[in-house]
């Protein structure tokens, strides 16, 4: 999951559950330095320039259950997060990503959290799920098993508008990097890579992909992280040559329109009188080339 991460920063992509435009930086296991949710903290901006972030635990498999440890040990971490005076309740989410599909997390457990999102207000949450002939059983009980958990680790009961506002920042996020059968977030992250090189290096995403896994092996162990610039830089030193950032797109489209602008401007005659200015407007071309080149080959349309 960390070289998904890693593949959003370069990419300047979205990942699941993270508020805002794209990912800028991504650091690991950070419980040191006082981050309850410590396994991996992702950095964001969103469309206004605010800053956003995404704390999550990484688990392989979780039953979200009463008698799960690894799953209560989740949700406390998460409360003391939410908790925290620095979090931001609009900008700023926790949660879990898990490796091993569960249907009922797809079924059930998001439509809770979608639920949360999407209410006005406390009362209008809990009404929607104490109904029974619209809210499913299964619901019902991962609501109940989370309050309970949380009343037990704040150590007093919880208003249900503390239980609201914690249901609408948690978020669950598979990923089946470890599918046996063949990954589709692995093959949708390598095609996210490919937009990143021109046409004729496009065969090199993959061993971009399987450099990035190799990358996070390195920084997980150390409670490493990265930016966009630092592994564009270390990407370069092994050499891996990328496009430039696709938050440059719109300055760069600028630059070109004023190149082609420029290249116009420079006419053949004066009054009727032929003037052979072959060099001029070859350098004016060449400008013109050079400025395409740096845009990723999806941003050029």
């Amino acid at each position: 999951m960390v070289a998904a991460c890693l593949a959003a920063l370069l990419c300047e992509a979205s990942i699941r559950g993270l508020v805002g435009e794209y990912a800028t930086k991504v650091r690991t296991q950070r419980g040191a330095f006082g981050d309850p949710l410590d396994d991996i903290i992702i950095d964001g901006v969103h469309s206004d320039g605010q800053t956003t972030a995404l704390h999550l635990q990484v688990k392989n498999r979780l039953t979200f259950t009463a008698l799960d440890d690894e799953w209560l040990d989740v949700l406390h971490r998460a409360w003391d997060t939410v908790s925290a005076p620095a979090f931001d309740q609009t900008r700023h989410r926790v949660g879990v990503g898990i490796g091993a599909y569960n249907a009922r997390v797809d079924q059930h457990y998001q439509s809770v959290l979608s639920w949360a999102e999407h209410s006005p207000d406390a009362q209008n949450f809990f009404e929607r799920i104490a109904r029974g002939d619209y809210s499913h059983q299964d619901k019902q009980a991962f609501v109940a098993t989370v309050k309970a958990a949380l009343e037990v680790h704040a150590g007093r009961a919880l208003a249900d508008e503390e239980l609201w506002r914690f249901f609408k920042v948690f978020v669950i996020a598979h990923y089946d990097f470890q599918s046996a059968t063949g990954s589709r977030d692995e093959a949708s992250t390598v095609e996210r890579l490919k937009a990143l090189l021109p046409p004729e290096r496009r065969e090199e995403a993959r061993r971009i992909w399987d450099h990035l896994v190799a990358k996070a092996g390195e920084l997980i162990p150390t409670g490493g992280g990265a930016s966009r610039p630092t592994l564009a830089a270390q990407l370069a030193a092994d050499g891996f040559a990328l496009g430039a950032a696709p938050s440059y797109w719109k300055d760069i489209e600028i630059l070109r329109r004023e190149s082609r602008r420029a290249l116009s401007d420079i006419k053949s005659d004066i009054q009727g009188l032929l003037m052979k200015r072959f060099a001029q407007r070859s350098e004016r071309r060449g400008l013109c080339k050079s400025m395409a080149n740096l845009a990723p080959e999806s941003l050029r349309y």
